[in-house]
C-alpha cells in the first residue's frame, strides 16, 4: 500500500517537473520568435557589397583564350591577353584550339584571386606556365579593389617561359620539336580596351579612354627602369597603370639575353 502510494506520487512529482519544463522551453521559443533580431551596423551591407564586387573587378573574364584578362565592367572594359610565336611561323597562338596544344587549361584557380596554368605547345617547342595573383590584406582578405589600400584592382601575372624538346628522338634522325626548341620565340602580353559595344550602350564614343607608354612611376628612378609602363584611363574602370619587365632565370641567365619591346597601335615602338 504505502509503497505504491510513494510510487504514484513519485510519478505525478517528475510528470509536473517534465510539463514545466517543456512550458518553460515554449515560452523561451515563444519569446526569441516573437523578438526582432538584433539591427546590422549602419552601412555593413553596402560595404560588404562594395567590397566583393571590387574583389572580382579583375579576372580571367575571357574564354576561348589560352589566357585571358578582363575587367568587369560594361559597356567598357581593360582586356589584357597573352600570344606566342617561333621564329619563321606564320602561326601566332592566341585562341584555343583543341588540338593545336598537348596542354593546356588551368590546373588551379579558386575563381577569384588566383589561378595557374601549364601550357604545353610541341610544335613551337616552348612550354610556358601562366600565373595570376590578386594581393592580400593581412587577415587574408582579398584586397584587390578597395579603396582603403589605395591600389585599386591590383594583380600581377606572370609568364614562365622554356624551350620544350622530346629527347626520346634519336639526335641521328631530324627532330622536328628539336629544332623549333632551337628557333628563337616570341612572347606577346597585350592591353587593349574593348568598347565595341559603348556607343550603343550609352550614346558616348570611346575617345574618352586612353592607353599609352608612360615614363617610369614616382618610386623608381629613370635610370634604375627595367620594365615597361602603360597607362591610360578607361570610363568603366578609372585611371590605370601596368608595369611589365623580361628577364632570364635559372642556370647561365646572363648568358640568355632577353628583350623586352613594346609596340602600339598608333606606330610608336621601343625596346628595353
Amino acid at each position: 500500500g504505502s509503497g505504491a502510494k510513494y510510487f504514484r506520487a513519485t510519478s505525478i512529482v517528475g510528470v509536473l517537473v517534465l510539463v514545466v519544463a517543456a512550458l518553460a522551453a515554449y515560452l523561451l521559443h515563444a519569446k526569441t520568435a516573437a523578438s526582432p533580431p538584433s539591427p546590422l551596423p549602419r552601412g555593413l551591407l553596402s560595404r560588404f557589397s562594395a567590397a566583393h564586387n571590387a574583389s572580382l573587378l579583375w579576372g580571367t573574364y575571357r574564354p576561348g583564350l589560352y589566357f585571358g584578362l578582363r575587367t568587369r565592367t560594361a559597356p567598357t572594359a581593360l582586356v589584357a591577353g597573352l600570344l606566342w610565336a617561333q621564329e619563321g611561323s606564320t602561326e601566332l597562338r592566341h585562341q584555343c584550339e583543341q588540338d593545336a596544344l598537348e596542354r593546356y587549361g588551368f590546373a588551379a584557380h579558386d575563381g577569384e584571386s588566383y589561378a595557374r596554368q601549364p601550357i604545353e605547345d610541341s610544335k613551337h617547342g616552348i612550354s610556358l606556365t601562366t600565373s595570376f595573383v590578386k594581393p592580400e590584406s593581412a587577415d587574408g582578405i582579398s584586397t584587390s579593389g578597395t579603396a582603403e589600400d589605395g591600389i585599386s584592382g591590383a594583380w600581377a601575372a606572370r609568364i614562365s617561359v622554356a624551350a620544350s624538346t622530346d629527347s626520346s628522338h634519336s639526335p641521328i634522325s631530324p627532330d622536328p620539336k628539336r629544332a623549333a626548341a632551337e628557333k628563337r620565340k616570341s612572347v606577346y602580353f597585350y592591353l587593349g580596351i574593348d568598347n565595341e559595344h559603348a556607343a550603343e550602350a550609352t550614346g558616348v564614343d570611346g575617345n574618352a579612354n586612353s592607353l599609352f607608354f608612360g615614363g617610369p612611376p614616382s618610386f623608381v628612378s629613370e635610370s634604375e627602369t627595367v620594365f615597361l609602363h602603360a597607362a591610360g584611363s578607361v570610363a568603366d574602370l578609372g585611371n590605370f597603370s601596368l608595369l611589365a619587365e623580361a628577364r632570364a632565370v635559372g642556370d647561365n641567365a646572363e648568358h640568355r639575353p632577353v628583350e623586352a619591346h613594346w609596340w602600339a597601335t598608333g606606330g610608336e615602338e621601343g625596346r628595353k
